[in-house]
């Protein structure tokens, strides 16, 4: 990163050829450095600014002898004026590049994580079933279907996708027992959860009549308009019942192996999951 090769850079002057600083020399100090080890780094570099008292002050209390103290203060140690000011300027100098480089280091890390929260919000309303089931649900109004709102699913936990149609006569068995089981589960844990009726009807007209004849109350999708989202969990067999978490999920075995799962089974286990959430 720039930063880091404008730091590097900066440490590396300091180490080498910066003036010593005064808290350069304290840390020697501090660290009980040998006084010959400090002369030399002081010989190599020089003082930055000329020792004050209270610079003095401070050194004795940190164990520096009388001897060391002598030879800091020692004339020709420290920078000339004029020298430490173009040093001070070039310090300033390099701050406002490493300062630079920080700012637009810490604007990029904005933008990224941006657009990383804004793609990961995108990525969570693309895989859970709200997502998929936007602008797509129906409700039966009497001999038409009316266009539901996405807000009624979004308190939902839980979905069942009941695939059928009114050719298929396991499906037309079924159903009333559905349509029974639908209500009762609504009355106790009403929009935590929902289903899903997908016909595969040649027609609306067959879609609607099924709903009508066995008292379907649950949404639908209208024909042509389930995607793969919906459609990866259903089966070759009809009726095809299964459950999924609002996350996209797989909840019932059926959704994962593809093997036909009795459609009684899966109400019973659908029942069980919304009694376990609100344990």
């Amino acid at each position: 990163m720039v930063v880091t090769i404008i730091v590097s850079a900066f440490v590396s002057v300091s180490a080498v050829g910066a003036p010593l600083s005064l808290k350069e020399l304290e840390f020697l100090v501090r660290q009980k450095t040998p006084e010959a080890t400090i002369m030399q780094e002081v010989t190599s570099r020089r003082l930055f600014v000329p020792l004050n008292a209270a610079a003095i002050q401070s050194l004795k209390e940190l164990g520096a002898s009388r001897s060391l103290i002598s030879r800091l203060t020692a004339s020709g140690v420290a920078l000339d004026p004029i020298d430490a000011a173009k040093e001070a300027a070039r310090q300033a100098k390099m701050k406002a590049r490493v300062d630079e480089s920080v700012a637009q280091d810490e604007a990029m890390k904005i933008m990224r994580d941006k657009q990383w929260n804004l793609n990961a919000q995108r990525l969570r309303e693309a895989r859970t079933v709200q997502g998929w089931l936007k602008d797509k649900l129906y409700s039966l109004n009497r001999y038409d279907l009316k266009l539901m709102e996405n807000k009624e699913i979004d308190e939902a936990r839980i979905f069942g996708f009941f695939h059928a149609s009114m050719i298929s006569g396991p499906s037309r068995d079924f159903a009333p027992r559905l349509a029974e089981g639908y209500t009762q589960l609504k009355k106790r844990y009403g929009k935590d959860f929902e289903i899903i009726f997908v016909s595969h009807d040649r027609d609306e007209f067959n879609q609607k009549a099924f709903m009508r004849t066995f008292g379907l109350t649950c949404p639908t999708m209208k024909l042509g308009s389930p995607d793969q989202s919906v459609l990866q969990f259903a089966g070759e067999r009809l009726p095809w019942f299964v459950i999924i978490a609002e996350t996209g999920k797989p909840m019932s075995k059926n959704a994962v192996d593809k093997e036909f799962l009795e459609p009684n089974h899966v109400l019973s286990g659908l029942e069980q999951i919304l009694e376990a959430i609100h344990r």
